[in-house]
């Protein structure tokens, strides 16, 4: 019965995802079919553009949040350390995106950095504690018969964290990767701090190109630009949508896994 009625719950979710989809499809046509064509190559710059500043504050998030939880629930802090080193990434995950921005914005100010690099370090910065997050939770999940049969066959504490523990946890810890690329793909304000205020008084002309930036850009301007803001609007939508769907994916496969 209980399988029966998961097939039926997953069959009811996938139409409803694949619907949304499509009504998201219809939309990005009727915006571009309105705006009377959009600039194309612009808004696969864009695209391309955040893919790259995502990737990019990836390269930095990952290994210090991969690193901090394993350091935290691996190699056996102290509880009162461990627990300060939780509260401080937590807070560091509830401050506001736009103070990432400003923090490396006067960075950027004293030693003429690349926009690119600017926006790519306030990003990855912002994202770190979320990956540490997600990785500490996909650790402490993993069972502790592992540990135990790990250490009694002689394995030491860095083998059991490269050879057991991360595959172990590596769906949980895709999973908050990908949710943590949803959330840095749809970041606007530290993309504004470099693009409109600390750029320009550096001489940079290498201002990030990305959907939100495009996005905003058209919006300031006159109400012809509306329809291409639509259009901008709704693919940065199914892109976060996807990356959730991708999320929700690996979770349903870890479940089935165990």
């Amino acid at each position: 019965m209980r399988s029966k009625r998961d097939r039926v719950l997953s069959a009811v979710s996938t139409v409803a995802t694949v619907g949304m989809f499509g009504l998201l499809a219809l939309l990005v046509v009727g915006a571009a079919a309105r705006a009377g064509g959009v600039a194309w190559a612009r808004l696969w710059a864009a695209a391309a553009g955040t893919t790259l500043l995502c990737a990019a504050g990836l390269v930095l998030a990952l290994p210090l949040g991969i690193a901090a939880a394993a350091t935290t629930t691996v190699f056996g802090l102290r509880r009162r350390r461990r627990h300060h080193i939780d509260r401080f990434l937590s807070a560091m995950a509830s401050l506001p995106s736009i103070v990432y921005g400003l923090v490396v914005a006067q960075v950027l100010l004293v030693t003429g950095s690349s926009g690119y690099l600017a926006a790519a370090l306030a990003l990855g910065a912002m994202a770190a504690p979320f990956v540490y997050v997600a990785t500490r939770e996909a650790l402490e999940a993993v069972s502790p018969r592992l540990r135990e049969a790990a250490l009694a066959l002689g394995a030491d504490r860095w083998q059991y964290l490269r050879q057991v523990l991360l595959p172990a946890a590596l769906p949980g810890i895709l999973t908050g990767t990908v949710l943590t690329v949803a959330r840095v793909a749809g970041e606007t304000a530290i993309l504004l701090i470099v693009a409109f205020t600390i750029a320009p008084q550096t001489g940079d002309a290498g201002v990030p190109a990305a959907l939100p930036l495009d996005l905003f850009a058209f919006l300031s301007q006159s109400s012809s630009w509306k329809s291409s803001a639509a259009t901008y609007l709704l693919v940065l939508l199914a892109i976060v949508l996807a990356l959730n769907a991708v999320a929700i994916y690996i979770r349903a496969g870890q479940r089935r896994g165990r």
